[in-house]
This record gives structure tokens, sequence and C-alpha cells, in this order.
């Protein structure tokens, strides 16, 4: 059977199934390019003996090589040469380069000629080889379907070009070791000038190892549905990658089995800090992603992924762990789609790893626009703990940035905190703040709080927050210093309400959201998944000034943390649910029992909190029955008018119930419809248990044996007309122009007054003065005599 024929039957069968088997059946079955070069087969690995393709030359004509076009006579053609990006290395004279082949008129086993370009000049005794450690020449040989045998090391001079559909290569056990100059590619699958030339390319059990410093990946891929099935980084002291696997425009690529094996293989400092998996920012690079069952542990020396052309991704069953600046970055506003990253059990912790900008902390995730959809309830990140200098104390401040544009402000960030703070921050005392750089921010302003007093909350109403520093630069540098030993600055009170949402690359904190540099809320970040331990599935607002649209949250720059780490979550960190309307309500907030211990006030607001509202009266808070349901689900954003027929908790002055019919009240009973104790119709109040009303009863009525009678607030009591007068002033807030008074004389009230009661008859009492809410007067028609006349009084209003 022709090998040509197997290697259609294994790019039609076992492509799309598990690698493992097919795996067996290439190890059974070794391919080469025809049946007469069987015996260059490796019997005991059943796979290409790559060392045959490793092929070194030192060619006589011509004896040197000039800079340019050169044309040179091989007496014995290597097997698979070919002109698909293939390079080889020039080498034993010169400066030894790696030189792309133009034209191949060789016959392997027999005489030909090659032509390639050169850069440098060659003199005599100069030597070819592959450039690849002839890897390129074996893939070329066996049509794209290629098995390498264990322990094979392949020193890399160019990048392996991969560029054949339907192909597959299996390293098990092979290492390739990158000395590709220019920051090139170690592995390059696909072609740059079109991306859909090619798909259904596999690469399996890929270890790569760098051999120089490169900030370019150890693999590439531009092509149509490539796999990357299983490959790990090693470390190599003085050298490193700038990325482990670099995507371009692949609309459908596969990771599995990513380990970075906590290798320090990746270049990360100040100037640039790489990630794992990349993908370079631009419209041709839109690339759609899935990873999984990966290991992305990077051992405190770079990043985890780096999602900049802006169109979906999805992570499974993925550590991100170990990270110097971020698990990963996302950027939707690359391509201004609305794209969002998808976690499936995803395993997000930074570690006690240090970033390379300073004590800036880390992020979990970054989201430069677009939506996160999570079931995490870890979202890594590390909020900074700021340095004091000086002794410190045991009080806990919060610091938080707010960025100035042209056109508005930001929202504030939670920057870092103090955690043993002293009592009074001065020159003695001062704290060292460092903050990142805020993008196309003309100026930030800087805040502190006091975290014990107030609280843990953020700087936003009464008590004001204190305002150490304004006017800073803060977006033309990496990160920003400040040292704070302001002793008595200003108290400001710190707007809840952003007009400008400023695009966010980076900001330590557990999720941080974007607004895309824009006054647009369209362009803000969001975030739907879990809150903290315990909470529901929500779609969460991360900011006063979030915005409403098509049934979904769109939020502000701010910041989220679920794990348990020692500062409270940033201001624009609320766990919210629900929507925000502008210039309306804020959403809701659920504020868990946890967060009741010593450091907060009693009482505290409650679980559930609706925040405040500036809508006119006659708004339904919560709508319990709706008369009309088809036509909210129908309306535009489920927003239509309220009607009379609704069952709602409202609000006008204050709180409203409204009812169609009626609004019971029931007590250790079911709502029957019977068992009600109190009930309000439309045209009835009605009781079924005794009103107390302590207004109106005697336990709050008046006993003033003194003239003027002092009566406070009481609408009933008892006086007395002193022996010899005929008025009395009562002096009582109760009564109105309206106020009904009724007198009678009652001689057995002497034991409350204090006093022996006049028992003569016959006198009468007349209401003769009244001055609205301070007292009313009494007349009689004589004088008592000896004895005070005893009187009460009741005041209907």
């Amino acid at each position: 059977m022709k090998r040509t024929a197997i290697y259609f039957l294994f790019a039609v069968v076992c492509y799309p199934v598990a690698f493992a088997w097919c795996g067996m059946l290439i190890a059974n079955e070794p391919f080469h390019s025809d049946e007469s070069a069987a015996s260059s087969l490796d019997s005991s690995s059943r796979g290409f003996r790559v060392s045959e393709y490793n092929w070194t030359v030192s060619p006589k004509l011509p004896s040197s090589l000039a800079v340019g076009p050169n044309t040179i006579t091989l007496p014995n053609c290597p097997k698979g040469l070919s002109t698909n990006d293939h390079f080889l290395y020039i080498a034993g004279t010169g400066i030894p380069e790696a030189v792309k082949v133009t034209v191949v008129n060789c016959t392997p086993g027999a005489g030909g000629t090659i032509s390639l370009v050169a850069t440098s000049v060659h003199g005599d005794g100069y030597t070819i080889s592959s450039a690849t450690g002839g890897i390129k020449e074996a893939w070329e040989d066996a049509h794209g379907v290629l098995v390498l045998p264990p322990g094979h090391i392949a020193t890399m001079y160019a990048p392996l070009h991969l560029e054949k559909s339907n192909a597959y290569m299996d390293l098990s056990g092979a290492t390739l070791v990158c000395n590709v100059p220019n920051n090139g590619p170690c592995v390059k699958i696909g072609n740059d000038s079109n991306p859909g030339a090619y798909s259904n390319i596999s690469i399996t059990n890929l270890t790569c190892k760098p051999g120089t410093k490169s900030t370019g990946p150890c693999l590439e891929d531009n092509a149509q549905h490539t796999r990357i099935l299983g490959m790990t980084a090693m470390g190599n002291p003085g050298s490193y990658f700038g990325y482990y696997i670099q995507t371009d425009n692949d609309q459908s690529m596969e990771i599995s089995g990513l380990n970075t094996n906590s290798t320090t293989a990746l270049r990360c400092d100040m100037s640039f800090c790489g990630s794992a998996v990349y993908n370079p920012a631009g419209p041709d690079n839109a690339a759609v992603g899935w990873i999984h069952d990966s290991n992305i542990s990077m051992g405190c020396s770079g990043n985890g992924v780096d999602w900049q052309g802006g169109n979906d991704l999805r992570l499974s069953n993925v550590i991100l762990q170990a990270y110097s600046q971020w698990g990963l970055r996302f950027n939707r506003t690359a391509n201004g789609a609305d794209s969002r990253v998808v976690y499936n059990k995803v395993h997000n912790e930074r570690g006690n790893c240090s970033n390379p900008w300073g004590n800036v902390g880390a992020a979990g995730t970054i989201m430069q626009g677009g939506a996160l959809e999570s079931d995490l309830q870890q979202s890594g990140g590390a909020t900074p703990e700021f340095k004091i200098n000086g002794t410190s104390g045991a009080t806990l401040y919060h610091y938080y940035v707010q960025a100035i544009n042209s056109v508005g402000s930001s929202n504030v960030l939670l920057a870092g905190y103090v955690r043993n703070g002293p009592g009074t921050i001065n020159r003695a005392h001062a704290v060292s703040v460092v903050f990142p750089s805020i993008p196309n921010a003309k100026t930030c302003n800087l805040f502190r709080i006091n975290a014990d007093a107030n609280g843990g909350d953020f700087p936003f109403g009464t008590p004001a927050a204190i305002q150490v520093a304004t006017g800073l630069p803060c977006s033309n540098r990496s990160v920003n210093t400040f040292t704070d030993d302001v002793e008595s600055p200003s108290s400001v009170t710190v707007s809840g309400s952003a007009t400008w949402f400023p695009d966010l690359p980076y900001w330590p904190g557990g999720i941080i959201l974007g607004g895309g540099n824009s006054t647009n809320p369209y362009q803000m970040s969001r975030y739907i998944g879990p809150g903290p331990v315990g909470f529901p599935l929500i779609e969460a607002g991360l900011g006063y000034g979030s915005y409403y649209s098509n049934g979904a949250g769109w939020f502000t720059a701010g910041q989220l943390s679920f794990s348990n780490n020692p500062v409270p979550v940033a201001p624009t960190s609320l766990n919210g649910i629900g929507v925000y309307i502008p210039n309306q309500q804020p959403r809701a907030v659920l504020i868990p029992f946890a967060a009741a211990n010593s450091r907060f006030p009693r009482p505290i607001k409650g679980v559930l909190n609706l925040g405040y509202f500036r809508q006119p009266t006659g708004t339904d808070v919560i709508t319990l029955l709706d008369q009309s349901y088809d036509a909210t689900l129908g309306s535009a954003s489920h927003r239509p008018g309220a009607g009379p027929r609704d069952t709602a908790i409202s609000v006008d002055s204050g709180l409203a119930w409204r009812d169609p019919s009626s609004v019971s009240s029931y007590v250790n009973s079911l709502a029957d419809g019977v068992n009600w104790k109190e009930r309000l119709t439309a045209t009835l109040k009605l009781l079924k248990v005794p009103v107390n009303a302590p207004a109106y009863q005697t336990a709050t009525n008046c006993a003033s044996a003194t003239s003027a009678a002092g009566c406070g607030s009481a609408a009933a009591g008892s006086v007395v007309i002193a022996p010899g007068a005929t008025t009395l002033t009562v002096n009582t807030t109760a009564v109105t122009d309206k106020s009904q008074i009724f007198l009678q004389e009652d001689t057995t009230r002497g034991t409350a007054l204090a006093v022996t009661c006049n028992t003569t008859r016959g006198r009468t009492y007349t209401v003769t003065a009244r001055n609205l809410g301070t007292s009313f007067t009494i007349t009689a028609s004589a004088a008592p005599v000896i004895d005070p006349a005893c009187l009460s009084y009741h005041i209907v209003n």
C-alpha cells in the first residue's frame, strides 16, 4: 500500500478523533516519502530518524558566497528540501546566518543546485546545513504527518514553518532549543499574508527551550483551527522567550495541555513582561480561542494570557497562577466588537509574586471592554499594601485615585492600603503610595480614608474623605509615586458618579473593568458571574454610574475581589445585582451578614439594599404582581409604565404599599383572605384587634396643679383653677384651629393632682381663647374658695 494513501487515511480518520490512538497508528505504521526509503526508519522508535535529515555539507561550487543571490551545487542532495519557507544555516566562515531557500533543482541522492540570498560574505570552507535540526526536511518528506523519536534535541536557527492543511506533528520526547534571531518564532504555523491558506494543523507534545534572548514566541499560529495539544516550557539561564504561544488571526485556535511548569523562561522586567499566551492587538489579529486543561503557572516570571485582538476567548479547567502582573488581560476595544471571555472552572491565584513595576499589586483579570462570564469565586490579583516610613500602628487606611480628563472625572479606584498605619500620618510617619498610570488622564486626585472609622466604606458621602493630593501627573509613566505625609489635609466630598470611563490596561485588584476611554457607557466592561462564596449568580455593576442596555448591565471602570484579602472591595466594586438607569436609581447591592463584624457601626444596613431614588414620587420599587406581564416582556428594556391594578411596594414622600383591592396584615396566620388582623380597602379601614393609641390614652395624659398648666403635647389631662382665680391657661401643643375642646369638673382627681379638690357645685367653665400649637384658656363662672377647682380636658382633632 502506498504511503500517500496512508497519509490520506490518517488525515480523514485520525484527525477528528483522539490523537493518543492515532499516535499508536503512526508509531506502528511509519510514514515516509516512498517505499524504497523504508530502510531509513528507526526500528526502535518506528518514527523518522530525524538525525538523517539533519544534514551538513561543505560545498565546493562556488568556493565562497557573496552578499545577495547565490546558486550552490550540491553533489548529493538531502531529502526534504523545498521552497516552502525553508531555511538553511550557513556557518564555517563569515557571520553565521539562516537564509531562505529560493530555488531547488536538486534530487535526493543525486546532484543538483539550490539558490539562496546571503546577507554576509562567507569565504572558502563555509558549510550549509538544516536550520531546524532536520525537522523541516523530515516534515516536507513526510508530507505533513510526522512523529519525532523520543529524546531528539534540535537546535533551531530559523523558524520551523508548518504550511500544510490537515497536517500533524508529534514531538513527544523531543526538545526544540530556539536560537532564532530577530525575535522570530521557533515554530511558525500558517502564513502571514493569508491566514486562511492553511487549516487543521495539529502539533502535540512540543517542548520549547530558549537558546537566546528573544521577545518573540516559541510558537506562532496564523492558520485556521490550529490545535496545540500539549506544550511544555523549559528554562535556560541567560535566555528567554517573549511568549510561549502567539496566535494572530486564527478564528478557531485550541490550546490543550499547556504546561508552563513554573518555569522562568519568559522575559519579565520593567520594560517588557511577556505572557504564556499572547494575541497581539490589531484588526488582522482577531483570533478566537479555546484554552483548556492547562497549567499556566508562571513561576513569578511573566503573565498568564494577554488577549489584545479583541475576539472571544474561553478558558476551562485552567490554572492561572504565580503571575507577575495579571492572570488574564482582554482588550475588546481593539476591534470594537461585543466580545467576551468565558471562565469555566478556572483557578486564578497570584501567589507570592512581585511586580517588576514595583509595589502596585497584580490583577486577576483585566477587561478592557467586553464581558467576563465566570463561575469562579476566587478572582485572584492582589491590592498592594503600602509601606510606612516610620513607626507602625493599628489603623487601617485605604487610598483611592480619581482620574481627571478634559471631558470629566472617573470613578474612584482603590489603589492600595495600609494595614498597620500610625494614628496620625505626618513627616515622621509617612506612607509611600504607588499607583499605575491611567492613559489619557490629565491629572489624578488622591484620597485617603480611615477605614476603621468609616466601617471600611469607600470615600463617598459623610464622613468625607481626606484629600491628600490633587493635580498629580498620572499618565506619562508606568507607575506614579507619592509620599503621604499630609498631617492636616482638607476634607472633601467625593462624587460617586463618573462622567469619563478610562481604559485600564493595568490596575491592581481581582477583576478590573475598563471603560474604553470614552464618555459612552456602551464602551464599558461587564461582569456576569457569582459574587463571594454563598452569593447567587449575578450580573454585577461595579460602580456608580453604571448603564442599562438590553437587559444587561454595562459598567464603569472598577474593581472586584472575591478573595479574602485584608482590604474590602474597592468603591466601584459593590457586589451589584440588577441594572442601573443613568440619572435615576443605582442598581441594588447585596451586603453579606458576614460584614457585621466589630469594625462596623451598629446598626448596619440590610443584606439587600435597593439604593436611593432620584425618581419623582409615585415610583414602584418592587412590583409584586404585574397586571400586564406580557406588556412588560414586550416593552423596550422591560420597563413599561406602572398600572393602577399592579401590586407593588412604592415610594411617594415615603414608603407606600398599593394593591387594586386591599392591603391586609396577618399575624400567626396564612394569607387566606379571612384571618387578617387589619385591612385597608378603597372605602374603609378595618381592624379585628383592639386599638392601642398611646397619644390618645391616659398613659400620656397631663396632670398639672400649676398655673399656667404645663401639659406638653397632651391632648387630655387634669388641671386646677386656683382659689380666688377665674382663669387658667393650659399649655399644650395639641391645640389646632379645628380642635374640639371638652371641659368638665372632676372632684375625684385630687390624688393625681396632689391637691384637695373644691366640692362646691354650680360653677361653669368656658374655653375663652386658643393659641394654635401652644395653649388654650379656661374661664370659670365663679372663683373657687379655699380649695382649687379640679378640671379634666379632652381635645379631639
